[in-house]
């Protein structure tokens, strides 16, 4: 689901909601994609759609923008070590770059940052929100994934000139040279590499191999995406769930495993009640555009993003 998707569907879930709050009784098909949106703000995957929580004096800052400006940190130190006024040559070793280029690393920093912090047993945290602790841990993570390290060699070198004198004879001269060498080398590590470093399980180590295949982090390299949500809005909708509300991952994959092969796939296809929706089943004609199934009769089911999605 792409962010602005999910901000759509967000706003229809609120619209439905009356300033009482959620209602008990809330139809299934406007309750199931606002599940959807809380797994994920709760889970792992809300990094790429991640705010600094900017309290109420401050604006919300994307995660983008904490990235980039880590990445302008790092090449600054890097430059320092560049401009070292004491040393004769500088030569820059970019560790696993087959160019010697530098490597941009920060979405795998993304992906260590928050599997460490999110898949944690009792201590996990959310990310949707980053509180100014959890910037400085995602500082730490980049920096102990982003290493530069010097050093620096003294070389003498002996060089010989020959030249004629007056008298047509050669005369040799030598001299020694001496030169202070740099040498820094970079080491951007990648997440695999970064298992190691965290000893991360087999838990954590599958979940950031689902947030590659995800794709989910386009999002956090098109500078023009727009961010999921809000923190505003995110606390707006946690509003809107009953005080004994939990979110209880297992018991909706239970939910959605319980209707696998009961409810048809119907283009567009919604429920209008709490629970087994009697329409299920019965012949109707497809009327969303959009679709090749458009203006045809089928059994009618549920859209996919209601009954597969959430699994």
């Amino acid at each position: 689901m792409d962010p602005v998707t999910g901000k759509v569907i967000t706003k229809a879930v609120m619209t439905v909601a009356t300033n009482k709050k959620v209602r008990n009784a809330v139809i299934i098909a406007a309750m199931t994609p606002m599940i959807i949106v809380l797994m994920v703000l709760s889970s792992p995957f809300a990094i790429f759609f991640a705010l600094r929580d900017g309290g109420t004096s401050t604006q919300d800052v994307p995660v983008m923008v904490i990235m980039n400006e880590l990445k302008s940190e790092f090449e600054n130190e890097i430059q320092r070590e560049l401009d070292d006024p004491e040393v004769d040559e500088v030569h820059v070793i970019y560790m696993g770059s087959e160019d010697n280029e530098p490597i941009d690393n920060c979405v795998d920093v993304l992906y260590i940052f928050s599997t460490k912090y999110n898949i944690a047993g009792e201590v996990s945290e959310q990310v949707a929100l980053l509180s100014d602790k959890q910037v400085l841990n995602l500082k730490s993570i980049y920096y102990d994934m982003n290493v530069i390290t010097t050093e620096k060699e003294v070389v003498t070198e002996t060089l010989t000139n020959t030249t004629t004198d007056d008298d047509g004879n050669e005369v040799t001269e030598t001299k020694s040279i001496t030169k202070i060498i740099k040498i820094i080398t970079i080491d951007s590590l990648t997440a695999d590499e970064a298992f190691i470093l965290y000893g991360f399980n087999d838990v954590q180590m599958q979940v950031v191999e689902e947030m590659k295949k995800s794709g989910l982090s386009v999002f956090f390299l098109e500078h023009d995406m727009p961010m999921l949500l809000s923190a505003e809005e995110i606390t707006k909708i946690r509003s809107y769930l009953p005080n004994d509300f939990k979110l209880d991952r297992g018991e909706i994959v239970s939910v959605a495993e319980s209707i696998v092969g009961k409810v048809p796939y119907f283009w567009g296809g919604k429920s209008l009640a709490q629970g087994w929706d009697s329409r299920w089943g019965t012949q109707m004609e497809v009327t969303s555009a959009g679709s090749k199934s458009t203006g045809t009769t089928r059994p009618f089911g549920l859209l996919r993003l209601y009954h597969v999605g959430i699994c």
